[in-house]
């Protein structure tokens, strides 16, 4: 691959975050449409993964630099 200049590091960054808030609008979708229900409570887990795992993305890609590394790392290495 390339080398990336330092204005397309920038554009990926910033494609990499607005995938992260997509995901984040789809699974906020999914977890209104689960009906409170016990056989659901697999997928609701699922989700709340996702979404945890997403939020360090998040935290990551837009620069949340007083969200501590080790936090992050708890979350991803559960």
């Amino acid at each position: 691959m390339a080398d990336l200049t330092p204005a397309q590091k920038r554009d990926r960054a910033s494609l990499a975050l607005n995938a992260t808030y997509e995901i984040e609008v789809v699974l906020d979708m999914l977890k209104r449409g689960l009906p409170a229900d016990v056989n659901c409570l697999g997928l609701a887990v699922l989700i709340r993964r996702v979404q945890d795992l997403n939020s360090v993305a998040m935290s990551v890609w837009g620069g949340d630099d007083t969200r501590p590394t080790d936090e992050m790392r708890t979350v991803v290495f559960l």
